[in-house]
């Protein structure tokens, strides 16, 4: 009788150990959270940039996939809830996911539709190298009968278009020294860009011993004609410092 309980129990605990092994099993529903994009519709050339949000993001690896990518980023990398593509082709236009994933079980999924277009050609028609007329002399009325293109440092880059000696529109992009990616841009508002955000520039005219600034927010389109970079505005308003009267104008620049 005692024998036969020392194999009741030898029995009953080797069948307790697969049971105490079982790995705990996967929820059937995964939580649904919100996938970022910097800009659901992207300019050709320009990054898509994803990400979700950063809450215990260390704690997780993220499984990225979309057009061309198929990425696991582990907990240890530096930032796993972001996914950057810094130049866009017409292919990566589609669906974009991501798992958050706990060992073996996904407890996070998002997605986002990503749109990828050709730069956009300003709404308005203007005469190339020519600005519109204002109330000023000088601000607009005007064809540029010289534009060129040059870096200065810190890395930045201009596209100056003159007429005469004392006439300038000039546009300042800090990006590093090189000519900008096409697309659209916002004005800053300022003499000159600050760096923080590439896709801002600035806008002045200048006449006599005058400076004309666009004003913040107005939007200039960058794009190539017949291989030529051109860019252009429209309906612009510019700081007047010389009197309260509103400056408009409009105006497109093409490079020889």
């Amino acid at each position: 009788m005692k024998i036969h309980h020392i194999f009741y129990c030898l029995f009953a605990f080797i069948w307790a150990i697969p049971s105490c092994n079982k790995e705990k099993k996967c929820s059937k529903n995964s939580e649904e959270i919100p996938l970022y994009a910097e800009k659901k519709t992207v300019v050709v050339g320009w990054p898509i940039k994803l990400s979700t949000p950063a809450d215990d993001y260390d704690q997780y690896d993220y499984h990225w996939k979309g057009p061309h990518v198929d990425l696991l980023k582990p907990e240890t990398d530096n930032q796993p809830n972001v996914y950057v593509k810094e130049s866009a082709d017409f292919s990566d236009a589609g669906t974009y996911s991501v798992e958050v994933i706990d060992g073996k079980c996904i407890k996070k999924r998002g997605t986002v539709q990503i749109t990828v277009i050709d730069p956009p050609s300003e709404p308005c028609t203007v005469q190339n190298n020519y600005a519109t007329p204002t109330i000023v002399l000088g601000v607009g009325g005007v064809t540029y009968t010289s534009i060129q293109e040059y870096t200065q440092f810190p890395p930045v880059y201009f596209i100056e278009a003159t007429s005469g000696p004392s006439t300038a529109l000039t546009f300042t992009f800090r990006n590093g020294g090189v000519q900008p990616k096409l697309g659209v841009y916002k004005s800053n508002g300022q003499s000159s860009p600050d760096g923080e955000d590439q896709e801002e520039l600035s806008v002045t005219i200048n006449s006599g011993f005058y400076e004309f600034v666009m004003k913040a927010g107005f939007e200039v389109y960058v794009t190539r004609v017949n291989g030529k970079l051109h860019l252009a505005f429209c309906d612009a308003e510019f700081d007047n410092p010389l009197s309260n009267d509103q400056l408009i104008l409009s105006g497109s620049i093409t490079l020889p």
